[in-house]
């Protein structure tokens, strides 16, 4: 029965033996309808009743449906996000543990286990978030107390490096034999020093600068002004007896490292024989010294050539295939052909350096 004011369907009223619009609450009595037309209505009433019932329910599930899955898609992106920064700030500590403390590898180890860490972690968590929030809780704080742990033997790496550094400067001590002996000691912290008969190195640590000038200076005194080449950081010459001195000063470490090599005795002229050394134009000189041969890889110096024989030799090569660029004023060149690399290098008093290896 529909109602007459709205028309919409009424409801049965079997207490007051009427029917009620659910809308406008109009009234209407029973009178007129039979007990079987009741019934129906009632029937109806109910099946009504029921699907309304059902609509509200599925569309309330609907619209949980759609708020689980933008929390869902919201957590997603967060996780992302997170696991993004955290790569990205252990690659830079990593990078900046390296970078500062290159002489210590130990403190950059413990920076890559924590980025390692950090990627299992965020993996563990994807992998058993749907196993429960106790699991869940128990999972990450498990793994902040083991980022807090490398946290703290990073630091204490740190602290263990700047000690061992300071503890090897005083094992350190400037050479009094072989080639080394013969330089001035600097006033800088000596962190390592190697010296023999034909080559000598060593690293010391200087701070502001001060010991790096002061050392130039005292090998300057000791003879080492021949062929001169410098800058703010760098110092290379060489003596009467030709020993080659190179000074090189790192500002970011704030150290410098000291190389000097013996000067190349050339003894008889010797081409090397092999496959290597055919590929390559033979080089025709008075002297040589064969510093290094192998099926891979060649060495030598070759004495009293000029800087034109040095640019002939060069341009054999180009002849021959070996691709490389040379400015007239170089004293460099290097050439490649197949497999086969050569260097050769035109250095002072009539010596020309010579490299050839193969490439891998």
């Amino acid at each position: 029965m529909n109602c007459k004011n709205c028309n919409a369907v009424m409801r049965i009223d079997q207490e007051r033996k009427v029917f009620v619009c659910p809308y406008c609450d109009s009234v209407e009595p029973f009178d007129g309808v039979s007990k079987a037309e009741l019934q129906g209505m009632l029937q109806e009433a109910i099946q009504d009743v029921r699907k309304e019932s059902m609509k509200e329910a599925r569309e309330r599930m609907e619209r949980e449906a759609v708020l689980r899955n933008n929390r869902s898609s919201g957590k997603k992106a967060l996780d992302v996000v997170i696991l993004i920064a955290q790569i990205v700030f252990c690659f830079f500590l990593l990078l900046f543990t390296i970078g500062l403390f290159i002489d210590f590898v130990g403190v950059g180890i413990v920076s890559l286990l924590q980025l390692i860490l950090m990627i299992s972690a965020m993996i563990l968590k994807a992998k058993y978030r749907k196993t429960g929030v106790k699991k869940w809780l128990k999972l990450k704080n498990g793994c902040l107390i083991g980022v807090g742990i490398l946290v703290i033997i990073w630091f204490v790496a740190l602290m263990a490096g700047d000690s061992s550094s300071s503890g090897s400067s005083h094992e350190a001590s400037w050479p009094t034999q072989g080639l080394g002996s013969d330089l001035p000691e600097p006033t800088g912290t000596l962190k390592s020093a190697y010296s023999s008969k034909k080559d000598f190195s060593a690293t010391v640590k200087d701070g502001d600068g001060t010991a790096f000038k002061a050392f130039v200076e005292a090998c300057k005194e000791q003879g080492y002004v021949i062929d001169v080449e410098l800058d703010d950081d760098y110092y290379h010459a060489y003596n009467e007896t030709d020993d080659e001195l190179t000074i090189r000063r790192w500002s970011y470490s704030k150290e410098f490292h000291v190389q000097l090599d013996k000067a190349i005795v050339l003894g008889e002229y010797q081409w090397p024989t092999g496959e290597l050394a055919n590929s390559v134009p033979k080089l025709e000189a008075e002297k040589s010294n064969l510093v290094r041969f192998s099926t891979d890889s060649i060495e030598m110096y070759l004495g009293d050539l000029t800087r034109q024989e040095f640019i002939s030799y060069i341009l054999k090569l180009q002849e021959e295939g070996f691709d490389g660029y040379y400015h007239d004023d170089s004293n460099d060149y290097t050439g490649r052909k197949d497999k086969i690399s050569v260097r050769v290098e035109f250095k002072r008093e009539r010596l020309v350096y010579l490299d050839i290896y193969e490439s891998r």
